[in-house]
């Protein structure tokens, strides 16, 4: 693991730790009790259909290949979300193992890389698109809070991110097919057809794109939904409006430090802020996030199990040949 990863880490839990005490263990306790068991499934049963949907929208970039079942993409989409959760990997290593997973289901590599990196640069102006909407439900619900600067700066770095991601997608396939050739040690190999004319085929068909970025953001509008959900359960009476922009703004500000692992400190920092905005007091604004950390837990752990049991050492090995096997998502 390298030393940055290590140190972004334990700034991350040091900043959760120092939040966890101001707000007080008990009443976070006390508050992640009130969830229940019955709530806590709910919301497991809510994200495991939320992968499947953007597993749906992935899917869409390989629509009528014969290698790309619809499985396999929601089988890569649920190691992708698996490995940024449960295992020390940054946002973007969790994207890189989330193609892996894809290729070693049988989808030929060159197609797998492309498509993964559509599928983040999709997601990502979805993702945009949606903090754009929360800063604007924020400045019509809260005209006079002091977010609405700090808001907008988000927006303007995922503007920029997103920029970078898209211009990868449509100029860098020649720069990423040498680096990956370069990172696998081959001239050539099993991968099928190389990343560039991936691509190509991809933007040849752009109402498959244009379905996948409107499933990506009606993925992250449910996932304020969620939020809203959540907190009923939790028995705090936010509106749906107010858990829209808690989610989307929160979103934001995991994007904006995605170099730390599992987004540790962020997300709990953004939570208790926005939440304070909406009347969501500390101690909830945690257990909503504690609620969030043990339902990726639950969902990933198993995940990766099998992942592993299928495939062995062959998930880290620098030139894996891919699998005739089909997902059994």
């Amino acid at each position: 693991m390298k030393l940055r990863t290590v140190l972004t880490a334990l700034v991350g839990a040091g900043l959760l730790v120092w939040l966890l005490w101001s707000a007080g263990l008990p009443a976070v306790a006390q508050a992640v009790i009130r969830l229940g068991a019955w709530g806590f499934l709910a919301i497991v049963a809510f994200q495991i259909g939320l992968a499947v949907l953007l597993g749906l929208a992935w899917a869409l970039l390989g629509r009528g290949r014969p290698d790309s079942p619809i499985g396999r993409y929601v089988w890569g989409r649920l190691i992708r979300d698996a490995s940024g959760q449960a295992l020390p990997f940054s946002q973007v290593g969790a994207v890189l193992l989330g193609g892996r997973a894809l290729s070693l289901e049988g989808v030929s590599g060159g197609f797998a890389t492309a498509s993964t990196v559509t599928d983040l640069a999709v997601e990502f102006t979805g993702q945009v698109a949606f903090v754009a909407f929360g800063a604007a439900l924020l400045a019509l619900l809260r005209p006079h809070n002091p977010l609405g600067r700090p808001a907008l700066l988000v927006i303007g770095a995922l503007i920029l991110m997103s920029a970078g991601f898209v211009f990868a997608q449509s100029h860098g396939a020649p720069i990423i097919e040498r680096t990956l050739r370069r990172v696998l040690r081959r001239e050539d190999g099993p991968g099928g057809p190389p990343v560039t004319e991936a691509f190509v085929e991809i933007r040849s068909r752009p109402a498959s794109v244009a379905t996948a970025w409107g499933l990506h953001f009606s993925g992250w509008l449910l996932g304020g939904v969620q939020t809203w959900i959540t907190l009923l359960f939790l028995d705090v009476h936010a509106t749906l409006g107010g858990a829209l922009v808690i989610d989307s703004l929160t979103a934001g500000a995991k994007a904006v430090g995605f170099l730390i692992p599992g987004s540790l400190g962020v997300q709990e920092a953004a939570l208790v802020l926005l939440g304070h905005i909406f009347g969501v007091a500390p101690p909830a604004a945690l257990a909503l996030s504690l609620a969030r950390r043990g339902r990726d837990l639950v969902i990933a752990l198993p995940v990766l199990g099998i992942w592993h049991a299928r495939h062995g050492d062959r998930i880290w090995r620098l030139s894996p040949k891919p699998t005739d096997r089909s997902s059994p998502a």
